[in-house]
C-alpha cells in the first residue's frame, strides 16, 4: 500500500477502538519503507491466500465501507497494469485474475492491441516508467525487439511450440551481445539476425529442426522435481492444492488417500509416462485450442513483462518457458481433465463437453499459478538456480521445457 492512502485509511478507521485495532492488526509498515512512498505498507493474507479485507462474500469491506478512494493504489488499478512507455501510455492486466485469465485466454481477439487516445481509468496512476536511453541499445531497441517477439508468436501458421522455438533461437542469436551492459554493441549484428527471422525458408528450418527433437525421461523428470514439487514447501493454498490434486491423480486407487497427503512420493518414470499419454491425447483432441490459449499467455507476457528487466533475452525467454512447464504439467494432470479423458477417450459426440473442461481447467489452473508467482517472486529465481545446479540450463534444455 502507497502511503498516502495508509495514511487516509489509518484516519479513516481510527474513529472506533475496533477498527482501530483491526487496521493495525492487518496492515503493517513495510521495514525501512520510508524512502519509498509507493511500497509503504502490506495488508496481511489469510491462511487460505486471499485478503484479509475480504467480507464473507469475497467483497472488499474497504470499498464498502469507506469507499474506492480510500483503496491504496494496487488494490485500486488490479488487475491493470498502467505503464509509461516513452510518451505512451500502456494499459495491460494481470491473468493472476481470474476474469482476466478467462479473458485473455479463451477470447479469440484477447491480445489485439487496442489504439486509443483517451482510455478511462480507475485512477490515473503509473505504476511502471520505462524511458529508452539512445546510448543503452538494450533500452534503445525496446519497441523493436518486443513487436519482433510478439511477431514470432503470432506467426500460427506454425504449432505454438515452433513459434517459441523461434523466440529462443533468437535470444541464443543476440545472447554474446545483446543484454544490460554489453559491450561493445554491434546495430549491424543484431538487424541481421532479426532480419533472418523474416524469412519465410529460416522458419520453416527451424520448425523442422526443432520437431525432431526427443526429450529425454530422466531430464523430464528433473523438471517435474524442480519446478513442481520443491514448490511444495511454500503453501500458498490454491497452488498447492493443484500441486496435492495433480500428482495425486496418477497414484493407484488404493493409494490415493495417501496421495493426497502434503507429503507425497517423487515422481518417477511411470508419472512421466502417464503425463505423456495424457498430454498427448489432449494435444491431439484439442491442441487448436490449446495452441490458442497459451499462445495468447505468451504474447500477454512479452507484452506486459519487459525484457529489459531480466539480464538478456535468454533469461527472460527461460522464464517464460519455465511457467508454461508448470501450466502445462498442472493442466495435463488435473483430475477434472483425467475424468473426461477417461469417460469418452474416442467419442466425438461429446467434443463440446471435453473442450469446455479443458478451458475451464486451463482458466482455473492459469490464475492460480500465476497468482502464486506474484505472490512470490523470487520462485522463479530458485527455479532457475535449481536448473543451472542441475546442469539444465542449457540451449538443449530449453528445448526440453518446450518439449514438456
Amino acid at each position: 500500500m502507497d502511503q498516502p492512502h495508509y495514511e487516509r485509511l489509518r484516519h479513516a478507521m481510527g474513529d472506533s477502538a475496533e477498527e482501530r485495532e483491526r487496521f493495525e492488526r492487518l496492515v503493517e509498515r513495510v521495514p525501512g519503507a520510508s524512502t519509498d512512498s509507493e511500497h509503504f505498507a502490506t495488508v496481511q493474507m489469510q491462511e487460505d491466500g486471499q485478503c484479509a479485507f475480504l467480507d464473507d462474500d469475497r467483497l472488499c469491506s474497504v470499498q464498502r465501507r469507506y469507499g474506492e478512494a480510500f483503496l491504496g493504489n494496487m488494490c485500486a488499478i488490479y488487475p491493470r497494469d498502467i505503464a509509461l512507455v516513452h510518451d505512451r501510455i500502456e494499459v495491460t492486466a494481470t491473468l493472476s485474475c481470474p476474469e482476466v485469465a478467462r479473458q485473455c485466454l479463451l477470447a479469440n481477439d484477447a491480445m489485439e492491441i487496442d489504439y486509443r487516445h483517451q482510455q478511462p481509468l480507475p485512477r490515473q496512476h503509473l505504476l511502471r516508467r520505462l524511458h529508452p536511453d539512445p546510448a543503452d541499445s538494450y533500452l534503445k531497441y525496446f519497441d523493436l525487439i518486443r513487436d519482433t517477439m510478439l511477431k514470432l508468436l503470432s506467426a500460427t501458421r506454425y504449432p505454438l511450440a515452433s513459434r517459441l522455438f523461434f523466440t529462443v533461437y533468437l535470444a541464443q542469436k543476440t545472447a554474446p551481445f545483446f543484454g544490460r551492459g554489453t559491450q561493445p554493441f554491434e546495430d549491424r549484428r543484431l538487424a541481421e539476425d532479426l532480419e533472418n527471422l523474416e524469412r519465410e525458408a529460416v522458419l520453416d528450418e527451424l520448425h523442422r529442426q526443432f520437431h525432431g527433437m526427443t526429450i529425454p525421461a530422466s531430464w523430464a523428470l528433473k523438471i517435474i522435481r524442480v519446478i513442481v514439487l520443491a514448490r511444495l514447501q511454500a503453501h500458498i493454498p490454491g497452488f498447492h492444492q493443484l500441486v496435492v490434486d495433480g500428482l495425486s491423480s496418477y497414484a493407484p486407487p488404493a493409494c490415493a488417500p495417501a496421495a493426497r497427503a502434503d507429503t507425497i512420493s517423487v515422481p518417477n518414470e511411470e508419472v512421466w509416462k502417464q503425463y505423456q499419454r495424457r498430454r498427448r491425447y489432449w494435444t491431439t483432441t484439442l491442441g487448436w485450442r490449446l495452441d490458442q490459449m497459451f499462445g495468447n499467455y505468451c504474447q500477454n507476457y512479452w507484452l506486459r513483462d519487459w525484457y529489459v528487466m531480466s539480464p538478456n533475452l535468454l533469461v527472460h525467454t527461460q522464464k517464460l518457458l519455465v511457467r508454461l512447464a508448470i501450466l502445462r504439467f498442472l493442466l495435463f494432470s488435473n483430475p477434472r481433465l483425467q475424468i473426461q479423458q477417461d469417460a469418452a477417450p474416442h467419442d466425438q459426440t461429446d467434443m463440446g463437453a471435453r473442450r469446455s473442461a479443458l478451458e475451464m481447467t486451463s482458466v482455473e489452473v492459469s490464475y492460480k499459478v500465476l497468482r502464486a508467482l506474484e505472490h512470490d517472486p523470487s520462485f522463479l529465481d530458485d527455479v532457475q538456480q535449481a536448473l543451472q545446479a542441475e546442469g539444465a540450463d542449457s540451449f538443449a534444455h530449453l528445448m526440453f521445457l518446450l518439449k514438456f
